[in-house]
């Protein structure tokens, strides 16, 4: 019989999931949405009520990235900012299209702020799709490496295995490491490879090697076979550093897509915004 509590057991993901994103935000979507027909009931300009709720939440979600670079104020556990961003990230969607009231709207301005808006937007949800799978994936292939030092590590990988190579042709005057080494090493360990198979999380390529590695042994002497091991050990730690860097500069680019497509929409916000207020005033 189980005696654990229901209290601390875990949830399934996807309920996590659902309770603490999804479900608070579609309420929040309804409690704004019941107070805007309040509003327009009272003959008050729905618009521009809508539109301050939307900068608003649109400021709340670009306080996220700021946030995660302060880490040494208390202001509250990451973890809560990232709710909270999640949160508002299904609010703000349905709170544009109420806003806008159309797909395509009138002038140059708010159709270049509407698809602004709409790639950001694409952006966020890609970028919440990686960000929940990505890291699982790393964590599953050794230890995660920072991007910036991989290309060092592999060429030093590369190094010690060319060395090892000619080291152990010299002494034992036997080629068959060099001629692999020459064939299918040298192409392997002297840049990225494998690129498709690391980011649909393949291993065809990575298997295939190590099998080509374990063919030689029926080849090779002792002094040999201990060379062969400590070659098989650096494939795979190269083949570990390919999926770190390929899974990790594509967290990188979409940095790079989505952080300039959310700085030109607060561009075009406020340009919006002033001349909203021009023609009121």
């Amino acid at each position: 019989m189980n005696n654990t509590p229901h209290a601390t057991r875990q949830r399934h993901p996807v309920a996590r999931f659902l309770l603490g994103n999804l479900l608070p935000g579609l309420a929040l979507l309804l409690l704004m949405g019941y107070g805007v027909r309040f509003l327009g009931a009272g003959l008050r300009n729905t618009s521009h009520v809508t539109g301050w709720i939307l900068l608003g939440t649109l400021f709340l979600l670009t306080l996220h990235g700021p946030r995660k670079k302060l880490t040494v104020l208390p202001l509250g556990a990451m973890h809560l900012w990232t709710g909270l961003h999640l949160l508002t990230g299904f609010v703000v969607i349905p709170l544009f299209a109420f806003h806008v009231g159309k797909w395509i709207p009138n002038g140059f301005l708010d159709t270049l702020l509407t698809l602004c808006f709409w790639l950001v937007a694409l952006s966020g949800v890609v970028g919440f799709l990686l960000y929940r799978g990505v890291p699982k994936r790393l964590t599953r292939r050794g230890v995660e490496v920072i991007l910036e030092r991989i290309p060092g590590e592999r060429e030093a990988i590369r190094r010690e295995v060319e060395q090892a190579v000619i080291t152990l042709a010299a002494t034992t005057g036997s080629t068959t490491l060099a001629e692999f080494h020459a064939c299918r090493l040298h192409p392997f360990l002297s840049k990225p490879c494998n690129i498709h198979e690391h980011l649909l999380d393949l291993h065809r390529s990575r298997f295939t090697l190590v099998n080509e590695i374990k063919g030689l042994e029926r080849y090779l002497d002792a002094r040999e076979m201990a060379v062969l091991r400590r070659i098989e050990t650096l494939v795979l730690r190269k083949d570990d550093l390919d999926h770190h860097c390929t899974l990790q500069g594509l967290l990188k680019a979409w940095l790079l897509v989505h952080l300039p497509l959310t700085s030109g929409l607060w561009i075009l916000v406020i340009w919006h915004m002033l001349n909203v207020l021009g023609f009121q005033g």
